[in-house]
């Protein structure tokens, strides 16, 4: 099982903020406090949420009743409950992988690539993939990018692993392409 979830805040009320916010355990509340921004804020609201609901529709749970803590790594777990999720954020849009095996995803806003991150990030394998074809470099680069880091989220390392696995050819990891942004999931 696999499923997916997504939210654009950008068509959140304030009142619907608020009440994500209300809704939301202490240590999600605590991390939106920290964070400076608003719009940052209701990613970190809208991703919590979007787990929180989804996991507790899938089994029969009041939302409320689901307690959330963190790996060594930092990867989040439902606490006592048979299920994985992994959670990401960027632009406007919030999104959520639920399974019943370990699963990380990753989505990215496609802005300008930056292919100096990828000399340093990729393996020469990936960074000839995303430069092979000028047309797609832009699109290839956000994949690869978003491919890493759902790979990284599902094994619950971190980005420091990058040069360790090539993801061109890994059937293990999908990737949707969704208005202007991409979406990759790792599962085993």
């Amino acid at each position: 099982m696999l499923h997916l979830y997504c939210c654009d805040v950008s068509k959140l009320t304030d009142e619907e903020f608020l009440r994500m916010y209300q809704l939301s355990d202490k240590q999600r509340q605590e991390k939106a406090d920290r964070l400076k921004h608003l719009p940052s804020k209701k990613l970190s609201l809208a991703a919590g949420m979007l787990a929180r609901v989804s996991i507790a529709q899938k089994l029969n749970l009041r939302p409320e009743d689901i307690s959330f803590r963190n790996h060594k790594g930092g990867k989040p777990y439902a606490e006592g409950l048979d299920i994985h999720f992994s959670l990401s954020h960027s632009g406007n849009l919030a999104v959520c992988a639920i399974s019943d095996k370990p699963v990380g995803i990753d989505v990215e806003q496609n802005k300008k690539a930056n292919f100096n991150v990828a000399r340093r990030c990729f393996t020469k394998a990936e960074l000839q993939y995303v430069l092979s074809r000028k047309e797609k470099s832009q699109q290839r680069f956000f994949e690869v990018w978003t491919k890493k880091e759902a790979y990284v989220k599902l094994l619950g390392t971190g980005i420091q692993d990058f040069l360790k696995f090539n993801v061109v050819g890994n059937k293990t990891i999908d990737t949707i392409f969704y208005q202007n942004y991409t979406v990759s999931v790792a599962r085993k």
